[in-house]
Formats: C-alpha cells, sequence, structure tokens
C-alpha cells in the first residue's frame, strides 16, 4: 500500500511539475495583455497627432503642426509603425524641424524616393513626399521667379516663352518621379 501511495505522489508531483511549466513556458510566450493595451493606446494617440498635424498642414499652418508630427514620429517609433513615423517624419521636415538647408533636403527627398521601399510601394505616402519636395522645389526657385516678374529679363523671357518652357520642364520632371 506505501508503494502505491509514493508512486501516486510521484506521479501527481510529474503532474504539477509539467503543469507548471507549461504555464510559465506560456507565460512567457505570450504578451502582457497590459502592454497591449498601452501599444494600442500610444498607437491610437500617435494616429490622432498625425491627424491633426496634418489638418493643420492642409491649412497652410506648418508651425502649428511641428509638435504634432514629431511627437506622432516619436510614439510611432515606439511601436514600431515604420510607415507613419516615416509620414510623420516628412511632415515635421516640410514644418521646419530640420534645420538644414532647403537645397540639402529637396536632395535627402529626392534621395529617399528613389532608396526607400516604403515610398516605393505606398502610392500615398509617396505623393505626400513629392509634395513636401515640391514645397521645398517652389521655394528654391522663388528668387528667380521673382526676378523675373519685375520686368527684367530678356524679351524672350518677358513674352511668356520662358513660363511655358519651365512648366514644360517641370512636368517631364513630375512624369519622370512617378
Amino acid at each position: 500500500m506505501k508503494i502505491s501511495r509514493v508512486t501516486f505522489s510521484v506521479v501527481i508531483f510529474g503532474i504539477l511539475c509539467a503543469s507548471a511549466t507549461a504555464q510559465e513556458s506560456k507565460s512567457m510566450h505570450e504578451p502582457d495583455p497590459l502592454l497591449n493595451q498601452a501599444t494600442a493606446q500610444a498607437s491610437h494617440e500617435a494616429e490622432g497627432l498625425l491627424q491633426r498635424a496634418l489638418h493643420l498642414a492642409d491649412l497652410y499652418n506648418w508651425p502649428a503642426s511641428r509638435p504634432h508630427f514629431t511627437k506622432a514620429q516619436e510614439l510611432f517609433n515606439a511601436v514600431g509603425d515604420k510607415r507613419n513615423a516615416l509620414y510623420a517624419r516628412l511632415g515635421s521636415i516640410r514644418a521646419g524641424a530640420d534645420p538644414a538647408p532647403i537645397t540639402e533636403q529637396s536632395y535627402g527627398l529626392a534621395q529617399e524616393l528613389a532608396t526607400n521601399p516604403i515610398l516605393q510601394s505606398d502610392k500615398e505616402l509617396r505623393m505626400f513626399c513629392l509634395i513636401v519636395k515640391g514645397d521645398f522645389d517652389g521655394e528654391i526657385d522663388v528668387p528667380c521667379n521673382a526676378a523675373r516678374l519685375d520686368g527684367s529679363g530678356s524679351p524672350r523671357e518677358r513674352t511668356g516663352e520662358y513660363e511655358v518652357a519651365i512648366s514644360r520642364t517641370r512636368a517631364i520632371r513630375f512624369c519622370r518621379f512617378l
């Protein structure tokens, strides 16, 4: 009778140990539900900040959108959302968070458009990047265009042929981007 009790105790002990090991293994592989909830909340907050920043950008109030873009970028990076982190980074660049010269920013965006796989596959994000780059390129051309608006320049430029040639060149460049 003692042998059967000992055997029974050993079997029960083995089952309990196996059960405890399985529980521990399961808890190590499953993420903490509170962590999932915090990540979802951070992602939701970041999405709200990005939408607010984009709304301000649509109103062409880039300086007011800058803190929203930068905070959204931090939150998206924290949760590992590369696409939206890039979206927020592009917005913060346009909002003036990067103090680099405009020509360098335009060149950097061109390189990003050519090499970043997210920008090559996501049409909405690529269009936003092109808009940001176009804003910078437009600011680069402003002094040249302003000098022509006051009537200076060659007669050919004053007749409007120059503007037609420039618009055709820009259209060709835009098509190359696509």
